[in-house]
C-alpha cells in the first residue's frame, strides 16, 4: 500500500460502502493478496558510482529538544545508490 497509515480493513471498509454485495472481508484479502503477489516490486537502475545522490523524506520526523524546547524535526537521509551507507541530516526548517 502506498498511503500512509492505511490498512487492508481500511481499504475494504471503502470498497463494502461503495458495493455493498461485494466480496466479506476474507474473500477481499485473499483477492488483494493474489493480486498483490503478482506486482513487480523492484525497479532496476544502472548507476555509475559517485553519478548519483539521493535524498529521501524518511517520515514523520525525529523528537529534537533544545533548551527544554522540544519539536520535532523532519529527516532527510541522502543515499549513495553504489554504496549500503547512508547518512541521515536533520533540518529544523525543512
Amino acid at each position: 500500500m502506498r498511503t500512509k497509515h492505511v490498512t487492508l480493513s481500511i481499504v475494504w471498509k471503502k470498497y463494502i460502502e461503495g458495493e455493498p454485495g461485494g466480496y466479506r472481508y476474507l474473500r477481499f484479502c485473499e483477492l488483494y493478496r493474489a493480486w498483490e503477489g503478482r506486482l513487480s516490486v523492484t525497479m532496476r537502475q544502472s548507476h555509475a558510482a559517485g553519478d548519483k545522490l539521493f535524498v529521501n523524506y524518511a517520515g514523520g520526523g525525529v523528537p529534537v529538544v533544545i533548551d527544554r524546547f522540544s519539536l520535532r524535526a523532519p529527516l532527510w537521509p541522502p543515499l549513495h545508490p553504489s554504496s549500503p551507507a547512508s547518512f541521515p541530516s536533520i533540518n529544523g526548517t525543512r
